[in-house]
């Protein structure tokens, strides 16, 4: 490149106080140095704000912004309305950064002549310092081949993006409807892949995420089902219906409904609801709805996945 493009690095915190520092330095480290980074406060009620505060005396591409809670999406969208970059990245508060990774991204988008591209990571706790991989998938994705592998499962991993201004913006951001909370950057790589932006997966490790006891995902055990959310939001599923014969996005399907069959009744009747608007069989639906309340989940979910 013959000039080094702004990075804007989004961060919402939420009570970080115990990681931030180390995640705050971890941008510091980057050998790529023309970057902002947008400490994105969700309304937290520990020491967080003056932790940052001392960032901010020494270092003046740090900035602080103060918002009332409004979880994940709505920070992340309060912090690229008030970035100047041309590239947005990514990390949470209690995660790292390789050095070399906003480096090694921006040639790979130069190189790769794609939107967005992701890597490879670490996962580390406190007792055990990177011993597992994500496992990401490399290579070009894009059109129905790529959203066939997405909807499988989130592919990328939000701290090890780098993407595009333009294309995010292009979309509306993330969202910020609250059932789609936790996985609102699975729901933003949908939008992306739909409207034919391409994607680049890079085989380097470039990041670290941490596992502990206080973090949102590792918490939240209904990650799965806003992942529904954010395929229905998107009216995509009436393509996991329609494409059946597609190996991957079968045994999806099935995997959910044999992964997780105790969500209350109301949970998953957004699962027949997918079934009925994706095949128009409003008998069998219906079938299906007076099975669940004569027989529960368990017996319907069986019923269900030999349909399909």
């Amino acid at each position: 490149m013959n000039s080094i493009p702004l990075v804007s690095i989004i961060m919402p915190v939420y009570n970080a106080g115990q990681f931030i520092a180390e995640s705050i330095s971890s941008v510091l480290s980057q050998t790529c140095n023309n970057w902002e980074l947008l400490v994105v406060d969700d309304g937290s009620t520990d020491h967080t704000a003056s932790i940052v505060s001392d960032f901010v005396k020494v270092d003046s591409r740090i900035r602080y912004i103060y918002q009332e809670n409004g979880k994940q999406g709505k920070a992340r969208n309060n912090g690229i309305r008030n970035s100047k970059g041309a590239f947005l990245a990514f990390l949470d508060a209690d995660d790292l950064w390789h050095p070399s990774k906003l480096e090694k991204q921006l040639e790979c988008l130069e190189e790769y002549n794609v939107d967005l591209v992701f890597s490879d990571g670490w996962i580390f706790t406190e007792q055990e310092r990177c011993k597992t991989s994500f496992g990401t998938i490399t290579g070009l994705l894009e059109g129905a081949d790529g959203l066939s592998l997405f909807l499988e499962k989130n592919r990328i991993p939000i701290l090890t993006v780098l993407l595009k201004r333009e294309s995010i913006v292009s979309v509306g951001g993330f969202t910020e409807v609250r059932n789609i909370q936790n996985a609102e950057d699975y729901h933003l790589w949908l939008k992306l892949i739909l409207e034919g932006y391409k994607f680049y997966g890079m085989k380097e490790k470039l990041a670290y995420y941490r596992i502990h006891p206080t973090q949102n995902t590792l918490n939240d055990k209904r990650s799965t089902l806003q992942a529904i959310y954010a395929i229905q939001s998107l009216k995509i599923d009436s393509i996991i219906f329609r494409d059946l014969k597609n190996y991957h996005i079968r045994n999806w399907y099935r995997r959910l409904l044999f992964k997780y069959p105790v969500y209350v009744t109301d949970n998953f009747s957004v699962v027949l609801k997918m079934y009925r608007e994706g095949t128009n069989r409003y008998l069998i639906y219906y079938f299906l709805k007076l099975m669940h309340s004569l027989f529960g989940t368990r017996v319907t979910r069986k019923v269900l996945t030999k349909i399909i």
